[in-house]
């Protein structure tokens, strides 16, 4: 008897192997192509019914609704109600005009069908939608038909209804008279049963009890209500992370009563990150971009399917738990891509900080400096080991916790901030650093990419994001400090485009050209373009190379001039122990003066492009 079964499991396993593949590869295909594939298979109905609910759907906005009908109608009765709990609510509602919409979808597949499940499986579901839709009055023995007004129909002279106006309400219009005249074909008794029951329902109670239904099926699939998914990104200490039941890896598959995962997922992200196992890339992670390295941990344990499956499953489960905690209607595959790419984004970030943490406790620190930390110990391998050690849902609230962190930073700075106090636009900030604060300002933190991979936003993915806004926030909070200091003028309110970077060089120049004393006594803050032209030439080294090609260097002399001013000022009187950081901020200024000036003329500067001084013409 034991070895039966062994052999229906190995049967049942290499079953869903083939099925697998094929379904992989049909997924894979172009809409015309994969709707050709499905009808000329042998055994079409056991195909589609193969698919997991969710790929279905996708599947159907893939090839088009219209094309789709010979599919669906193959599809079971459990795919239908997928893209019936999918398609026909509104967060908590039921909406009318979706129902009437998925429901003439069912209906042009196979209209018998869908009545006799609706009316077998659906009742309450059917009887609601007719009740919001129809008023029925059972006529009298007594009655005549002319008592009646010109809104009722009938279909066999004892049952009257007519339509609630409502909205847009001619297609459901079409749909229930259809349904009803078909439903009289089939078997009238089942027709009188069902139009008795409609006027007995109460509404309010019926939504209820379907809103729970719909709840505990989705959620088999990860897709827990708004209110529950948000916990996905409920930050997890290191310290409590736990780990993960090894029976759940170990458990087969097959015998277990979790749904098949989304190919689709499992598709996008072999798409996105096209790695060959058996490349050297996959080795250490100092030869891939950190951004795969969650892929190819997973495509080294691909090796044992049967965990394969599982961490899929595990995958597909925490991809839909971030599409309900987003509140994101996601139908097309390239809505999907976006969601699975954050989610792996995250995953990413997880791992990194599970193995720098591990780090920082041999070495018996209690926190580690991300930009000094080598990576060349963290190969795919301890990748894979942290995957299966730790549930993917910690790994991915361990990053939602790193990002959090840097959120609230970035808020509190915001509220507490002394230039947006003084009433300076956040675009005093620059460029550079707007674009951090407002990544960390949106509802999801986002890290500012600056168009580096074809984006200005994007998830954080790797710990060296987590260090890049870290550094750039620090930067924003010694900034706000020297300003405070400064205490400038009301009147700069009145320049525009205005940034740090203008005001500190233009008074640093104003200073050594004697325009203005070191108690920033207000003489205007902007340089007159012909006093500016010898100040550049000077700071830019450029009297001896004339206009023999050379770029211009803005030589150590300078720059520590700049800095001394900066002491005597006593904008760092509050910042003494950070002299060093504050010295490499304006370093980086200057090098960015030097790069884009360093080639410009003196004649040729215009007061419009030099945005790192306040100019004006003569």
């Amino acid at each position: 008897m034991q070895e039966r079964e062994d052999y229906q499991i190995v049967n049942a396993i290499e079953k869903e192997r083939r099925l697998a593949s094929v379904r992989s590869d049909i997924l894979a295909m172009p809409a015309e192509k994969a709707l050709d594939a499905i009808l000329d298979s042998p055994f079409p109905a056991a195909l589609v019914q193969s698919f997991p609910d969710q790929d279905l759907y996708f599947l159907m906005h893939h090839i088009g609704r219209d094309d789709f009908l010979p599919i669906l109608a193959l599809a079971s009765s459990e795919q239908w109600e997928y893209i019936l709990d999918v398609e026909a609510w509104d967060n908590d509602k039921l909406n009318l005009a979706k129902i009437t919409d998925s429901l003439s979808l069912l209906y042009e597949a196979d209209p018998q069908r869908l009545l006799r499940w609706t009316i077998k499986e659906k009742t309450e579901f059917i009887e609601y939608y007719l009740f919001k839709n129809i008023e029925i009055i059972l006529r009298d023995y007594h009655q005549d038909p002319s008592d009646f007004s010109d809104d009722f129909s009938t279909i066999d002279s004892v049952f009257y209804f007519k339509f609630l106006r409502t909205k847009d309400d001619e297609p459901a219009e079409s749909l229930i008279t259809n349904m009803l005249n078909t439903l009289a074909d089939m078997d009238m008794a089942v027709l009188h049963a069902l139009l008795l029951e409609v006027s007995t329902i109460i509404s309010a109670e019926t939504e209820e009890e379907e809103f729970r239904l719909r709840n505990v099926r989705l959620a088999e699939k990860g897709f827990l209500p708004p209110h529950e998914a948000i916990a996905i990104y409920q930050p997890l200490k290191l310290d409590d992370l736990k780990e993960r039941p090894q029976i759940f890896l170990t458990k087969p598959f097959i015998e277990s009563d979790l749904p098949t995962p989304s190919v689709y997922i499992s598709l996008i992200i072999q798409k996105e990150k096209n790695l060959d196992k058996n490349s050297k890339a996959l080795k250490s992670i100092s030869n891939i971009n950190t951004t795969e390295l969650f892929v190819a941990a997973l495509k080294l344990i691909e090796k044992d399917w049967n965990i394969s499956l599982n961490l899929q499953s595990e995958i597909a489960f925490l991809i839909n738990s971030v599409v309900s905690a987003e509140k994101k209607a996601v139908r097309s595959k390239e809505e999907l891509e976006k969601i699975v790419d954050k989610t792996c984004c995250y995953l990413n970030l997880g791992i990194e900080l599970i193995y720098l943490n591990k780090i920082a406790m041999n070495n018996n620190k209690l926190s580690f400096d991300y930009s000094k930390t080598i990576y060349d110990d963290l190969t795919v391998d301890v990748a894979a080991a942290i995957l299966l050690k730790y549930s993917l849902k910690d790994i991915f609230r361990i990053a939602s916790g790193a990002t959090i962190t840097l959120k609230q930073r970035a808020k509190k700075w915001h509220d507490e901030s002394f230039i947006i106090k003084f009433g300076l636009p956040i675009t005093f900030l620059d460029e550079k650093l707007l674009g951090v604060v407002g990544g960390l300002l949106l509802d999801k933190a986002l890290f500012f990419d600056n168009y580096a991979t074809n984006s200005l936003y994007r998830s954080f993915s790797s710990v060296q994001d987590i260090d890049k806004t870290s550094h750039s926030l620090n930067i924003i909070e010694k900034i706000d400090k020297m300003v405070e200091i400064l205490n400038p003028d009301p009147a700069i309110l009145s320049l525009k485009l205005l940034t740090w970077k203008a005001l500190f060089l233009t008074l640093w120049a104003m200073n050594r050209m004697g325009a203005v004393d070191n108690n920033c006594s207000f003489l205007g803050y902007s340089i007159p373009l012909n006093r500016f032209k010898p100040f550049f030439i000077q700071m830019l080294n450029l009297e001896d190379k004339g206009l023999s090609g050379l770029v211009g260097k803005i030589d150590k002399t300078i720059r520590d001039d700049f800095f001394n001013w900066l002491c005597e000022s006593g904008y760092l009187a509050s910042l003494q122990n950070r002299q060093e950081s504050i010295k490499k901020i304006f370093d980086e200024i200057f090098d960015e003066i030097e790069e884009e000036y360093g080639s410009i003329s003196p004649e040729d500067i215009d007061p419009k492009l030099i945005y790192h001084f306040i100019i004006t013409t003569d």
